[in-house]
């Protein structure tokens, strides 16, 4: 089974993502940057969904730069969601690895579809 990495604060998407995902994927959630981190360190994952702002600060570049550079997940598909709109933070999450930027709320079905069609297009047989 592949495995998705979610770091989200917000934990009432944990079921909504399991719910959606988790007939494919062994679906692991962070609600912290110390636990992402370690989770970058020490397991590979296929996805990775991240909000770039974590507590009103802004680390989507340095989460980017962490898993394109220095992690076991350097080749995974990653998106970033949130409900900031800021072309800015677009930008910057493009221009450091992101394959897609989305807004909140997440639409599951879309976001499902997204991911399988990628990921069988690069050759990941699901």
């Amino acid at each position: 089974m592949m495995k998705m990495l979610i770091s989200d604060t917000d934990e009432s998407c944990h079921l909504l993502y399991k719910k959606h995902f988790g007939d494919k994927f062994d679906v692991i959630f962070t609600a912290d940057i110390e636990n992402f981190i370690e989770e970058l360190n020490t397991t590979k994952y296929d996805v990775i969904i991240l909000d770039p702002i974590y507590r009103r600060q802004q680390v989507g570049e340095s989460l980017l730069k962490k898993i394109r550079n220095d992690s076991l997940s350097n080749e995974a598909y990653v998106i970033c969601i949130t409900a900031y709109i800021e072309k800015e933070l677009e930008t910057i999450s493009y221009n450091f690895g992101a394959n897609h930027f989305l807004l909140k709320p997440t639409n599951f079905k879309n976001l499902r579809a997204k991911i399988l069609d990628a990921l069988t297009d690069v050759g990941q047989i699901i």
